[in-house]
């Protein structure tokens, strides 16, 4: 099966929370680096202010799409109120914005 390689974009704390739930789960993660210098904050779901303030990038490789679904919802889980990651698949190009309000059904069609 092909991996499957997710960006996620917050901030540096949220980001540090990802890599921490990415272990947990036995998901690999590159380091945490700058959006304003890749064209990943451009390719990410999110408004011109808010990439100002989603500065940070990490990439987590997944082996199957469950993986994908049972860490975005911990990571639903983690986020304190007004937090949240701009999620987008490498392969599939598809976007999300995982926030605590963000319903199962969109991470499940986010993960297919």
């Amino acid at each position: 099966m092909p991996e499957i390689e997710v960006n996620l974009s917050s901030t540096d704390q949220v980001c540090r929370e990802v890599v921490n739930l990415a272990k947990k789960e036995g998901v690999e993660t590159s380091q945490i680096h700058d959006a304003g210098s890749n064209a990943e904050a451009l390719n990410a779901p999110l408004g011109g202010a808010e990439i100002i303030i989603a500065a940070k990038v990490v990439t987590a490789v997944f082996v199957a799409g469950s993986a994908v679904l049972n860490l975005l919802r911990l990571l639903r889980k983690s986020l304190k109120e007004g937090e949240a990651v701009a999620v987008r698949s490498k392969s599939s190009n598809r976007r999300l914005i995982v926030k605590r309000g963000t319903s199962d059904s969109d991470i499940e069609a986010f993960s297919r």
